[in-house]
């Protein structure tokens, strides 16, 4: 029993370590800290569809200037989503380890399981668009273009999760 609750304390060590050094809640990177694995109902999810190369140049600029702490603090993160892949992306400086994106200071997390979940609930056209994906795993909303932080986190601090969680954060402090 000694053993196990030894091998339980460093995992979650180090599982803490990586979520702080990739900026990401304290809980990310439990299940691997080698790379996310699932976000699917653990975070909120903001899916591009059909990213790549027909992503509009204004996009790119848009992503490439986000407001990253107030994602971590929605624990809301950004995927990239093509027909044959799911990625993380995130800003270099916060992780090491991953591919550089076509987004230029944003690097490219491969999701190790858990792509096809997102891909069936983000359900996602063709075309270039993105979704929102709630906590609870449902579709939240559909946009055409990159939404703006403002209305984005207008409408997630709306949701009765993320009220709870505010309220809880306040009565910790």
């Amino acid at each position: 029993m000694r053993q196990l609750w030894h091998k339980l304390s460093i995992n979650c060590a180090a599982a803490i370590s990586a979520a702080a050094l990739w900026g990401l809640p304290a809980f990310a990177g439990v299940e691997n800290v080698h790379g996310l694995t699932a976000p699917l109902g653990q975070y909120r999810l903001l899916v591009m569809c059909g990213a790549g190369a027909d992503m509009p140049f204004e996009t790119k600029v848009m992503l490439s200037g986000l407001d990253w702490e107030g994602f971590a603090e929605r624990d809301l993160l950004l995927i990239e989503l093509s027909q044959d892949s799911a990625a993380v992306l995130r800003p270099h400086a916060r992780i090491s380890g991953g591919d550089r994106g076509a987004i230029s200071g944003l690097g490219r997390y491969e999701i190790k399981r858990g792509a096809r979940a997102i891909r069936e609930t983000a359900r996602c056209k063709k075309a270039y668009e993105f979704a929102l994906i709630g906590k609870d795993t449902g579709l939240k909303q559909r946009w055409q273009s990159f939404v703006p932080t403002n209305a984005l986190y207008s409408l997630i601090d709306a949701m009765p999760m993320r009220k709870f969680e505010m309220k809880r954060k306040m009565d910790e402090n």
